[in-house]
């Protein structure tokens, strides 16, 4: 999809997203808090202090509250292709002083993240540009930067429990 199609979805994404997770009987917080916790037991097994975290494809910025929360991070940085997303990430996080957003196009990887995470993001790039949204997130990791990976996939939720 383009930035412009994923726009079209910025402020009803969470009832779009709800209605495909019915069948589960779970909302999307629960799959997402299971998916930042998991990780978080993993970086916990390294022993790797993480205070710097990237979302890579936030949409909406659900999730960069729980990531903050969970991993006691300072900075939270979400990246999205949906200017319209950022904009809804912006306003209903604008009383935590951690969580920062920006469009993809405005973004310039630092290599000062100890976390990239992504959800459920990589089905929507086109096969073709996922190498390059691969490399712009290893030029965001510090050296021994960890990345979570996470895809929908019907088998996630009988590993997690």
């Amino acid at each position: 999809m383009s930035p412009a199609e994923f726009d079209r979805f910025a402020r009803t994404y969470e009832q779009d997203l709800q209605k495909s997770l019915a069948a589960t009987g779970e909302g999307h917080e629960f799959h997402a808090q299971t998916r930042i916790d998991w990780t978080a037991q993993c970086v916990a097994r390294l022993g790797q202090p993480v205070k710097r975290i990237l979302g890579y494809g936030c949409g909406d910025g659900a999730n960069a509250p729980m990531l903050a929360t969970h991993f006691h991070a300072e900075y939270v940085l979400g990246v999205d292709v949906s200017g319209e997303s950022i904009g809804v990430a912006r306003s209903a996080n604008s009383s935590d002083d951690r969580l920062h957003f920006l469009s993809i196009s405005a973004w310039t990887p630092d290599g000062a993240v100890d976390l990239a995470f992504t959800n459920g993001v990589f089905h929507h790039i086109p096969p073709e540009e996922r190498p390059a949204s691969l490399q712009a997130i290893r030029r965001a990791l510090k050296p021994g930067g960890l990345f979570a990976f996470w895809e929908n996939n019907p088998w996630i939720r009988a590993r997690n429990t």
